[in-house]
Parts: C-alpha cells; structure tokens; sequence
C-alpha cells in the first residue's frame, strides 16, 4: 500500500511563512494605492475660478448670436444677477413680453420691455438685461421699419407741393430708407405724390459707446432702443469724448496709409459701410479719421484689433446706417 504523506505549516521550512506575509502585505499595498487613485480621478470637479472669471481684453472669445448673417458673439463682462427680491416681477413681465412676441405685438413686447428696464432691478450686462434688451431691440427695429401704426412716435404726413423725401427725413430727423421702409416703399423708388401720405418715425437719436462692454447703444431720447456688441482700437487706441456723424458712405474705399485700397478688396478693412465721427464740444479736435464700419471678420468683434475705429458686424452696421442721421451725437466712454 503506497504511503501518504502529510506536511502542515509547521512542517515547512523556516522562512516560508514569512515570505507568504510579505507577498499579501505587497499586495494589500498595490490594492490600498489603486482605490485611493482611483477616489482622486473619479471624484467630482468643482468648477475652477479662471474657468467663470471674466476673461482679459485680449483674451475675449466669441460664441454663437443669432443674426440675418452669420455672426459670432463676444463674451461681455459677467456683473450680478436680479435680486431676489425682484425676480417674480421681472420673470412674470418676460412671460408677458414673450407671449406678446409669439402674437407679434411689437408696441406691447417694447411696452413690457421698457418696464422691466425702467424697474431699476435688472443689471446692466447680466443674462437678463441681455435678453430684455434684444427682444426690445427686435421689437423696436420691426415697428420703425414697417407701417405698424404707433401712434408714440410716428406721424401722419401728407406730401406738399415742392415736397422731397429728403427734406421731409431731415425736418423729422430720420432718414430717407427708414420712410422708404416704414411706407412699402423700395429703397430705389424716391417719388411721392402731392396728397400722398406717409407714415414717419420722428427720432431723438443718440449712440453711446462703452469701451468696456465692446457695447454700441442707440437711444431715442432717454429710451434704450437697441445695443449692438463691437470692436475697438488695440492698445487704447479707441479715443473717448463726445463726436458727430458727420459722413456717412455704402460700399467703401479705405484710405489707408499705404494708398487708397477699394472695397471689396480683401485688405480693405471698412466693411460695407463707414460712418465718420467728428470731434464736439471739448473733445480734442485733432482726433480725426475715426468712424463707426462694419467688417469682414466676424471674430474681430468683442476684441481689440482694429487702429482705433469703432468695428461692426456687417449686416448690422448697415441696419444702424439706415437709421441714424447725420449730425447724430455719439459718445464714447470708457
């Protein structure tokens, strides 16, 4: 009968025993640093300060805006949210104003846009003042180039002898496409009729430009009637004071100082369209050749790339031509 044999621990050698602790001690080690690196990696992330900061000048980015053309948006500089205390009112008149978007009546969304503003409640630059004031903006631009009826501000005019389109938009401080546009009419047709009536939009504009919220503002009087974001000069080289549009030209040539380079050109950095800028009152007069122009890139605006020169989009420096007169006040300000 073959003889089994039995070995137990403490038949083993010296030494065995102790190897054996110090592998599952190795191993304990490997397991213990695996679960605490793996707690660091997948742990939650609370955001970063650099992340939600406002970014430098010259690291402002630009993100998505809706527009009649492509156009990016500049990140503006993040100020403080609604109080508390007038957040119910201010959600339940942006319920009101949408409602009166969807239904298309654009005196009321301008109405309830104003009364939100004029709460005193919503600071400038925060989420909400951006939306109340685009949807003011939208309003506003519908009602001054359509035959909405608004008794406010337009009038009824009938056409005199001797009468010009001209001369009618220079005595109610508008301009010729405005009436064109706020009577049906197309932007190449200029005659009117003795007897013809006309609806006209009489305007009090004014433009203030914030350096610091790369924000240009059209005013009609006292009211807020639609913002615009832009570029500026590079090194502070956009001057501040106050200023008159003083020319005003489509489609044009820049007079640089290498030569006169043509629109449509791609060194030609004016856009299609270029408003110049006069020094008044205590402005410096020597600051000549600064204007208001559109651009061909887009990612310019929210930025400080341009020689010193207010930057738009295209298509809407072209709305804001169409608008404001000449001798129109403008100030820029820090």
């Amino acid at each position: 009968m073959a003889k089994i044999s039995y070995q137990f621990d403490y038949d083993k050698k010296p030494g065995r025993s102790d190897n054996g602790r110090l592998r599952r001690l190795i191993i304990f080690c490997a397991l213990t640093v695996l679960v605490v690196a793996g707690f660091f990696f997948f742990r939650p992330r609370p955001t970063s300060t650099s992340e939600t900061e406002n970014p430098s000048a010259s690291d402002k980015t630009s993100t998505a805006m809706p527009s009649s053309v492509t156009q990016q948006t500049p990140s503006m500089p993040v100020t403080q949210s609604v109080p508390v205390e007038a957040a119910d009112l201010i959600q339940k008149l942006e319920k009101q104003t949408m409602a009166a978007q969807q239904s298309r009546d654009y005196v009321e969304v301008r109405k309830k846009c104003l009364q939100i503003l004029s709460t005193g409640k919503v600071p400038a630059g925060s989420e909400t003042w951006d939306r109340v004031v685009k949807m003011l903006g939208e309003a506003n631009i519908k009602i001054l180039m359509s035959d909405l009826p608004f008794p406010e501000k337009k009038e009824v005019y009938t056409v005199k002898r001797n009468d010009a389109l001209q001369r009618i938009a220079r005595d109610f401080n508008t301009t010729v496409g405005v009436i064109q546009a706020s009577n049906g009419m197309s932007p190449d047709n200029y005659i009117i009729r003795i007897g013809q009536t006309l609806r006209i939009y009489r305007g009090d504009w004014r433009i203030v430009v914030s350096k610091s919220d790369r924000r240009l503002c059209l005013y009609d009087g006292n009211e807020l009637f639609k913002c615009y974001f832009i570029g500026i000069g590079r090194q502070n080289r956009t001057p501040v004071g106050s200023f008159s549009i003083t020319s005003k030209i489509k489609n044009p040539d820049w007079y640089s100082p290498e030569g006169v380079i043509p629109f449509g050109s791609k060194d030609n950095v004016l856009g299609t369209r270029w408003l110049r800028l006069q020094p008044t009152g205590d402005t410096d007069k020597a600051l000549t050749g600064y204007g208001i122009h559109g651009t061909w890139k887009a990612d310019s605006i929210g930025k400080e790339l341009s020689n010193g020169c207010v930057r738009m989009f295209n298509a809407e420096v072209e709305e804001l031509f169409s608008i404001v007169p000449y001798r129109t006040p403008v100030v820029i300000k820090e």
